[in-house]
């Protein structure tokens, strides 16, 4: 009989269920483990693989040095993390203090457990060191093909334990008052000590005398700050008379002030040196470059799923564009995608399809058109498209042009009948015909590289004038201080929606325009250099262009391939790019740089086809000038206390007719009831991790949008958050944010 195994936590830390709860005896233990063998194999005969019962009696092992979690001897699973070679120590031994520090949230997949012909496997695992409910699923099938599965779960807590209430993150300088949760879950009293420590980015911490009785709890609190940026280390160590717990865990202190980022990005053979220049401000130790290597495409667009996983969707078509080319990619490498996620996106996606396709312009037609251009096979979207094109059609100007606004200059309307054109599929050969027609006629008033990328990315213009459009743009084609060629942003010209390009739109453009080369290749490598796992592609409504170009122009890795950073000629980090996990980059991280470090990347072997990514992140001091003229932000933070409500409010004034996008901080510990905002019709609100993301749409003259969102707090302190972000008309500012204190 074959069948996987897969084990994760259903509960966790205080929160956890029936936290500190009864720990049975070791003989209690193996008599459950007994029974439960004999019940697996009587399951087996019948084709159902049933999971033992686990022992929840734990014995500790090993301390700091990597010998972490707790060893069962015939737990029934395979593979252990870390590697099974912690040594066993019997449950008599559990009074001996010892030091949790491994919590992941799941700890066990094997994909393959094979047992013997009485229908049983016996494999040792080590279970981490949460203090929870573990749930074991096994799922199995036997040579004739029938099937079964079955679901386990058993408790890893501690008679004796202390658990301390983590939060998130912190920021530098922040003052937290540290719950401490103490559990005694045996039947007899307890008289002891507590000690807590704070390490690292942290200080702080104290101790005092503990006294349980037999079933008891209690809840102390301790002030830690945190003072520098970097890893801080909370360590608690509860002493009884006989019984005792020691737990590590750790919190990222954020720097404070305003984060300025130099960002490069592009193509890796063997090695390419970068200097970057960053700002002089700040505090040289909060410095953070951090490198991404792709070893393809799938990888940077496994990265842009779970970014509208978590932030959600905006554009529908982008959404539905997405999942399928991820999709694709990952049937023609053997790699598997979370068929939820996909799911997911597609019926956001269409949720805002089907809104604007209600009825739309012309424009708005070959925006949903070139979204869902990749999508087959589906009758809504085949039976959408139809209507579609034939809107697109309709609004066609009798010169063969369209255009978004009466008055648009002629670049404009060149670039937007190149766009149109280009979203409309090979059977709309009259619109596309009268197009190229119009293409034709204009093509010697082009004189920029953007317009002329974006007409040669159409296809309809070929030969002669083809080739006069490639040389305007190769001669704009300049070198990058990392020595690669790229392509700045001409000034004065719109995109198809009558905005300033970004760069990453214009590299675009440009890539699909010129031919396959050394310009191309580079051009290439800095559009996925310039993704951000924060903003995506950052090319605005062409995104599912920029898409189109990562998804066809990077083949991914063939063998292993090892990469190197260095900063200043000393190595500070190594990863692997491995085949066989097509998802994954090569991630590396060096702080405390030098504000204008020489960055050197090696690929080892040399491997035509990767695409990196470069970040500096300093903070600086905050300014009174990082305003948007024209909007207007007031926040009044609550004066909150623990246990009871407070309001966010929220208050936004902009120009008529301009959308306003914010992100406003939250400290740690917050939470949010939706179902209670009040947030002005049309008013879009996400909840991050750190943050509230919040879209106004366009108000009229003299208007001011209100938002007022109730919040609790789980922690005491001072805090400070992530930056205010206000964006409108294409332009961004990031703003000091305001300090919240909670008693």
């Amino acid at each position: 009989m074959r069948g996987w195994i897969w084990v994760s936590s259903v509960a966790f830390g205080v929160t956890a269920a029936g936290c500190g709860g009864y720990a049975p005896s070791r003989n209690e233990a193996e008599r459950a483990s007994a029974a439960a063998e004999d019940e697996t194999a009587q399951s087996a005969d019948q084709g159902v693989l049933l999971p033992p019962a686990s022992k929840p009696a734990m014995s500790p092992s090993g301390g700091q040095g990597g010998e972490r979690g707790l060893k069962r001897e015939e737990a029934r699973a395979d593979g252990a993390l870390p590697p099974p070679d912690v040594p066993a120590v019997v449950a008599e031994e559990a009074a001996e203090s010892r030091t949790r520090e491994w919590f992941p949230e799941a700890f066990l997949w094997q994909p393959l457990v094979e047992t013997g012909p009485e229908g049983r496997a016996r494999v040792p695992v080590v279970v981490p060191d949460q203090l929870t409910t573990w749930r074991v699923l096994a799922l199995a099938h036997d040579r004739g093909g029938r099937q079964a599965g079955a679901v386990h779960g058993f408790d890893s807590r501690l008679a004796l334990y202390a658990d301390p209430v983590i939060p998130a993150f912190l920021h530098v300088g922040d003052v937290i008052g540290l719950p401490v949760q103490l559990v005694n879950a045996t039947d007899a009293d307890v008289t002891g000590a507590l000690r807590v420590d704070a390490e690292g980015s942290l200080s702080g911490g104290g101790s005092g005398p503990v006294h349980l009785g037999p079933g008891g709890s209690d809840l102390v609190a301790f002030q830690v700050d945190a003072r520098a940026p970097g890893i801080g280390r909370i360590r608690a160590a509860l002493t009884g008379s006989d019984v005792g717990d020691a737990v590590v865990r750790e919190i990222p202190v954020i720097p404070r002030g305003k984060p300025v980022d130099v960002v490069r990005g592009g193509r890796l053979a063997g090695s390419r040196t970068v200097a970057l220049d960053g700002p002089d401000a700040g505090d040289p130790t909060s410095r953070e470059l951090e490198v991404r290597v792709y070893g393809g495409s799938l990888g940077l667009i496994q990265a842009e799923l779970g970014r509208l996983g978590a932030s959600g969707v905006a554009d529908g078509a982008y959404a539905w564009a997405l999942s399928a080319r991820a999709g694709t990619l990952a049937a023609g490498s053997g790699a598997t995608l979370d068929p939820k996620v996909l799911r997911r996106l597609e019926l956001l996606g269409w949720q805002r399809i089907v809104r604007d396709a209600r009825n739309p312009t012309a424009d708005v037609a070959a925006d949903l058109l070139a979204g869902l251009a990749v999508v087959e096979g589906n009758a809504l979207v085949d039976e959408l498209r139809v209507r579609l094109v034939d809107t697109v059609a309709r609004g066609q100007r009798g010169d063969g042009t369209w255009s978004r606004r009466p008055e648009a200059t002629l670049q404009e309307v060149i670039v937007e009948t190149a766009w149109v054109a280009r979203a409309l599929p090979a059977s709309a050969t009259v619109p596309r015909r009268r197009a190229a027609g119009a293409l034709e006629r204009f093509a010697p008033e082009i004189a920029d590289p953007y317009t002329a990328s974006v007409v040669l990315a159409s296809g309809l213009i070929e030969g002669d004038r083809g080739r006069i459009l490639g040389k305007i743009v190769s001669d704009a084609l300049v070198t990058a201080p990392d020595g690669a060629r790229t392509l700045p942003v001409p000034g004065g010209v719109k995109n198809p929606w009558g905005l300033l390009p970004s760069r990453t739109e214009a590299l675009t453009w440009a890539a699909l325009g010129l031919p396959e080369g050394d310009d191309r290749g580079d051009l290439v490598g800095q559009v996925m250099g310039g993704y951000r796992g924060e903003w995506g592609f950052a090319a605005g409504k062409a995104d599912c262009v920029a898409l189109e170009l990562v998804a066809g122009s990077l083949p991914g890795v063939s063998e292993p391939v090892e990469v190197a950073l260095y900063v200043d000629g000393a190595e500070v980090a190594r990863s692997k790019l491995d085949p066989s996990q097509p998802l994954v980059p090569a991630a590396l991280l060096a702080r405390g740089t030098g504000s204008d470090p020489t960055v050197e990347l090696r690929a080892t072997p040399a491997t035509a086809g990767l695409a990196w990514s470069m970040r500096l992140r300093s903070y600086v001091p905050w300014s009174e000038e990082d305003r948007l003229p024209g909007v207007d932000v007031e926040v009044s933070v609550p004066s909150l206390r623990v246990g009871r409500s407070g309001d966010l409010r929220i208050e936004v004034a902009a120009p008529a007719g301009v959308a306003v996008e914010l992100e406003q901080g939250l400290p740690p510990g917050i939470t949010l009831d939706p179902a209670a905002w009040a947030i002005p019709p049309g008013a879009r609100v996400e909840v991050g991790v750190d943050r509230l993301r919040i879209a106004l749409p366009p108000g009229g003259a003299g208007e001011v949008a209100a938002l007022s969102i109730p919040v609790d707090a789980a922690f005491t302190g001072s805090f400070t958050t992530a930056p205010l972000v206000v964006r409108a008309s294409g332009q961004e500012v990031i703003s000091q944010p305001s300090p919240w204190v909670i008693r």
